[in-house]
């Protein structure tokens, strides 16, 4: 089934400014035509989101991901759930 997230939903807000701290750059917010499963994230009436390190040939035999990346990617999603729980601001 089709979906769309708000980009105005506060997860999305508190998440994308999460990691435009971490990676000091603007993070831009797209939707891609391929299935996610997040999407079944309508089911359950929660927000979801698709975040991950660079890479190529996801899900291929050559599939690869950046280590830097993955370290960098880790603190924003950290940043981002100590935002979503107050812990910090």
């Amino acid at each position: 089934d089709a979906w769309e997230q708000s980009p105005d939903d506060d997860f999305v807000k508190i998440f994308k400014s999460s990691a435009e701290k971490v990676l000091g750059r603007q993070v831009d917010i797209g939707g891609v035509t391929w299935g996610l499963d997040n999407r079944l994230a309508m089911y359950f009436d929660m927000p979801a989101i698709s975040f991950g390190p660079e890479g190529s040939g996801i899900h291929g035999v050559d599939e690869w991901v950046d280590f830097d990346s993955v370290i960098t990617c880790t603190r924003a999603v950290a940043l981002f759930i100590t935002r979503w729980c107050g812990v910090s601001s």
